[in-house]
C-alpha cells in the first residue's frame, strides 16, 4: 500500500489515529466522487447529549477538535447547554493526489484512506481525524510503502521515548523486569523515585 504524506500549507508532527476497526475509529465514508470532483460529504447540525463536551460530539462523528470548535464558536467546548445544536462540519476538499491508498493532509489534520473498490461495488473514500504528535517533531513527508503488517504487535519502548527508564521496568509478580508492551493489557512501570502506569492500548 502506498502512502503520500501530502504537504499544504506547512508541516506538523501528526499521530495517525489507530485505524483497528469501525467499532473503534468513527470513519466517515463517502462514495468517491468523479476525477474532476474534488468535494464531498456536507454541513449538518446534531443535538447535545446529556453530560456532551464539545469534543465528545466530535468524537462521534469523527470530526476533529479544531474543525468542531471553528464550526462552533458560541458553543463551550467543556459545558455546552443539552440539546444544544451544533454544527457539524463534515464538508471536505479531497487533497490533490492520487486516489490510491492512504493519503495524509498534514495541515488539515485529516487521513484519507482510498481502498480497492469491493467488486460490483462503487468505490468510496474513509477520512478520518488525526491529532497532533509532538509540535517540535516534523512529519516526515515523501512516499513510503509497508512492507509487511503484524496484527497487534508488541511493543518495547526505545531509547528515543521520554521517560525511557521508567517505561523500560515493569512490575511482573512483584518483581521488576523489561518491559514489553502488549496491546489491551496494562502496565505498571516503576522509577527510583516513583510508579506510574502505562497502558500500551490508550
Amino acid at each position: 500500500m502506498k502512502t503520500r504524506i501530502h504537504q499544504v500549507l506547512s508541516s506538523f508532527a501528526l499521530v495517525v489515529a489507530t485505524l483497528q476497526s469501525a467499532d473503534q475509529v468513527n470513519a466517515q465514508t463517502f462514495i468517491l466522487p468523479p476525477a474532476d470532483v474534488d468535494l464531498i460529504g456536507g454541513i449538518y447540525t446534531a443535538g447535545v447529549q446529556n453530560d456532551d463536551t464539545l469534543l465528545d460530539v466530535a468524537r462521534r462523528f469523527g470530526i476533529g477538535q479544531d474543525e468542531i470548535v471553528l464550526a462552533n464558536p458560541d458553543v463551550d467546548r467543556w459545558l455546552p447547554r443539552a440539546n444544544t445544536e451544533v454544527v457539524i462540519p463534515a464538508r471536505y476538499i479531497l487533497p490533490n493526489a492520487e486516489r490510491k491508498g492512504i493519503v495524509l493532509n498534514v495541515p488539515e489534520m485529516r487521513l484519507y484512506y482510498f481502498p480497492p473498490p469491493a467488486q460490483g461495488q462503487p468505490a468510496v473514500v474513509k477520512t478520518y481525524a488525526v491529532s497532533i504528535g509532538r509540535m517540535d517533531w516534523a512529519t516526515p513527508l515523501g512516499l513510503t510503502e509497508v512492507l509487511s503488517k503484524t496484527e497487534d504487535p508488541s511493543w518495547t519502548p526505545p531509547q528515543s521515548h521520554p521517560r525511557y527508564e521508567q517505561a523500560l521496568w515493569c512490575w511482573h509478580a512483584g518483581n521488576a523486569r523489561l518491559c514489553t508492551h502488549v496491546p489491551g493489557r496494562h502496565c505498571a512501570s516503576v522509577s527510583r523515585s516513583s510508579s506510574w502506569h502505562y497502558s500500551a492500548n490508550r
